[in-house]
């Protein structure tokens, strides 16, 4: 669990570091996936890793847009990257 929560962290740090201005609004891409990632009536996510990613942008105040988006799109969103785009709950493998 301390793995994947580490993941979770660098991953919402590099998506968040891309960011060109301090006022540029990062969407945060996710699948609905209880218990980690459930929508809320704000339009925002909440859950296991949900919770976590959103306190981090809002610590760091930056500005988000939740999106909820199918997982193969979320890839091929960042493999464009050419927005300011975050796909939460994602971690690296040697796969």
């Amino acid at each position: 669990m301390k793995f994947a929560m580490r993941s979770l962290l660098i991953f919402t740090v590099l998506g968040a570091s891309h960011a060109a201005r301090a006022d540029a609004i990062i969407t945060l891409h996710y699948n609905e996936r209880p218990p980690y990632l459930v929508p809320q009536p704000d339009g925002s996510a909440a859950g296991l890793t949900g919770t976590p990613a959103a306190d981090a942008f809002k610590k760091a105040k930056l500005a988000v847009s939740w999106q909820k988006v199918p997982t193969s799109r979320q890839l091929a969103v960042i493999q464009e990257g050419a927005g300011q785009d975050c796909a939460i709950g994602w971690f690296k493998n040697p796969a």
